[in-house]
């Protein structure tokens, strides 16, 4: 999707997905829907596969593409590693559903500062003039 249409293509229904998901996550009332509702997740997470190291790697400047990954990289991963520790104190501090809500609200959040602030990167190619048969 990201290297035919664009990144944002791919980024905005992967957090967009998620997000929705995870707003239904207290609704649900049996194993089933809790399984349907992972697939879902799942689902919006291969949208994004690889995408946000492919933004990154659109965004580096060429003399400094090494250093710009490593901090981009350590950025994310410092996101990996602490979103589990604070939707578990929301968790903590007042319900499993508000915690779902809290990662639902974030994921609407990265929709809007990805389809507002972030521009598409995808360089389309020159179009080639198609010459006639003869």
């Amino acid at each position: 999707i990201m290297d035919r249409f664009g990144r944002k293509y791919a980024i905005l229904p992967c957090f967009g997905i998620q997000a929705l998901a995870m707003l239904l996550v207290p609704l649900v009332s049996s194993f089933a829907g809790l399984v349907a509702i992972g697939a879902l997740i799942g689902f919006g997470n291969g949208l994004g596969s690889g995408t946000m190291m492919t933004l990154g790697s659109d965004l580096a400047p060429p003399e400094t593409r090494g250093e710009f990954l490593s901090v981009w990289r350590l950025i994310g991963d410092a996101g990996f590693t602490g979103a589990p520790i604070l939707v578990g104190a929301v968790a903590d501090a007042l319900t499993l559903s508000a915690a779902a809500i809290a990662m639902a609200f974030a994921g609407i959040g990265a929709v809007a500062v990805f389809g507002l602030f972030v521009p598409e990167t995808l360089k389309k190619p020159a179009k080639r003039k198609r010459l006639p048969y003869s």
